[in-house]
């Protein structure tokens, strides 16, 4: 395990061994599914890159993902889950790998479009934290205790769509049964405004909340 940076979020990422045709660790599908979500690295120097692609989404069908963007099959299996999927086409410094990469994309079948990189140049590294944050479809969200400034250094990453009640459950579990006011500054009309516990978060908002202690 890793930690990339993005901004003001960190992201843990798991390097996993190989995968390959006929060759995959058993533990690596039950990894898979419980990520939320899977950057797939592949060599644009390959020569099969097809035959490396098929062992990615066999993969895939053993961890019952569904890369996010396609359609769900009639008749796919009720555990099937939707998982964002980054294809980051590696050694794109080598002489001739941009020519190569069209045929990389074929061989997608044009359901990705690989990100070129190159792990020895640095090329396109450092736009790999933002398109993973935007993948995970986050939002951030700052504390502000009552009085004080808002904590703009530690924010809480949720899902996109998540609600004030979502906030209260992540910060303490009896949060959400003893709230009783919550203000918000950035998705609210005014600043500080008194929202209800639907209320719908967005990024960058700072939240402040008022609990009743027992």
């Amino acid at each position: 395990p890793g930690m990339m940076a993005f901004e003001d979020v960190q992201v843990q990422l798991v390097d996993t061994p190989a995968v390959a045709a006929g060759h995959t660790e058993p533990w690596l599908p039950n990894l898979v599914r419980a990520a939320d979500g899977v950057l797939v690295v592949v060599e644009v120097e390959a020569d099969e890159p097809e035959e490396g692609w098929r062992a990615v989404a066999d993969l895939l069908d053993r961890a019952r993902v569904l890369p996010r963007g396609l359609v769900r099959a009639a008749g796919a299996s009720p555990l099937l889950v939707e998982r964002p999927v980054l294809v980051l086409a590696n050694k794109c410094d080598l002489p001739g790998a941009l020519e190569i990469l069209p045929l990389l994309e074929e061989s997608l079948a044009g359901r990705f479009r690989p990100i070129p990189i190159s792990a020895e140049r640095g090329d396109g590294l450092a736009e790999i934290p933002g398109s993973v944050f935007r993948a995970l479809d986050l939002v951030r969200v700052y504390p502000k205790e009552p009085g004080k400034p808002p904590d703009m250094t530690s924010p809480f990453a949720l899902k996109r769509g998540s609600t004030v009640g979502d906030l209260a459950a992540r910060i303490h579990r009896d949060f959400p049964d003893s709230l009783r006011e919550a203000k918000v500054w950035g998705s609210a009309r005014f600043a500080g405004q008194a929202v209800p516990r639907d209320h719908v978060l967005s990024d960058k908002d700072v939240v402040e909340l008022h609990v009743d202690v027992d």
